[in-house]
Order: C-alpha cells, then sequence, then structure tokens
C-alpha cells in the first residue's frame, strides 16, 4: 500500500470569498502535476483566505 499523499493546493486570498474560475486553476496545476510525475495527484485542495486583511489576532479560531 502507498502512503504518500500528492495533493495540488491552491490557496489564494480574497476579500470577499472565491471565484468560480479559480476552479481551472486547480486542474491546469493538476494536469501540470500529472505531466512532471507520470501520475496524477492524489488530491485537489482548494483554500481561501475570505480574511486576509484582517489581522489574524482579530480572527475567530479556525478550529475550536
Amino acid at each position: 500500500m502507498n502512503n504518500h499523499f500528492f495533493p495540488v493546493d491552491v490557496v489564494l486570498g480574497y476579500t470577499s470569498g472565491g471565484k468560480p474560475g479559480d476552479l481551472q486553476k486547480i486542474e491546469r496545476f493538476a494536469s501540470l502535476y500529472a505531466l512532471d510525475n507520470q501520475k496524477l495527484p492524489s488530491g485537489k485542495w482548494y483554500i481561501v483566505n475570505q480574511f486576509r486583511e484582517r489581522d489574524p489576532s482579530t480572527r475567530r479560531p479556525t478550529y475550536e
């Protein structure tokens, strides 16, 4: 069993949530990964920081 995890991550900062066109970016990077590594990534993560303009100390905790 192969326990290696190779996701493609796209992290973007916005002031008001993500944009639908960003999903195309994930597919583009996944395709580039597949070409370079001769295998598909094990996951695709789309991470949006909609609070990028706020000081981290003023944000509520992500996990409680």
